[in-house]
């Protein structure tokens, strides 16, 4: 019986070292940068994703489902608060004929361009690293750079 009992807990010993061994610490090497920011590729390897926005009960919606139709940019503001999650996703799908570029900017600081073809959708994810939640101000820019008709739908949501 203490062999088997001395078996068991060894082998459970050897799984769960080799488990953590192999864990995945990737917030380690951004933990000098507080947000992730990442994209998800709306047509990656030719496949479409139909639809990355699935909304819970328990989601913030920052920006309700937007169709932004027309000439002008679509702009949007924003403020997050930390009780709300700490994971963003901002979706986006270009229906129009042309290329746009979403831009985010958070307590001022830029978080890059994202390109988006015509036809294509892709959503934004910002995700706090290190702390508690997600918080600050957020700045939605979506803008083409030949002056054709948007036809964009738009979403956001905190979690």
């Amino acid at each position: 019986m203490k062999k088997i009992l001395t078996v068991s807990l060894s082998a459970a010993l050897m799984l769960s070292v080799s488990a953590t061994s192999f864990a995945d610490n990737s917030y380690i090497a951004n933990a000098e940068q507080s947000i992730s920011a990442t994209q998800d590729q709306g047509n990656a390897d030719g496949y479409e994703v139909k639809d990355t926005c699935l909304i819970t009960p328990m989601d913030v919606i920052t920006i309700p489902a937007v169709h932004h139709i027309g000439k002008g940019a679509f702009k949007d503001f924003f403020t997050l608060s930390p009780q709300n999650g700490k994971k963003l996703n901002i979706h986006t799908k270009n229906n129009g004929s042309s290329t746009v570029y979403l831009s985010v900017k958070v307590n001022g600081q830029d978080f890059g361009e994202t390109t988006i073809p015509a036809g294509r959708q892709k959503t934004r994810n910002f995700e706090q690293l290190v702390g508690i939640s997600l918080l600050g101000n957020y700045k939605v820019y979506i803008y083409n750079n030949d002056g054709s008709l948007y036809d964009l739908n738009i979403s956001a949501r905190q979690f």
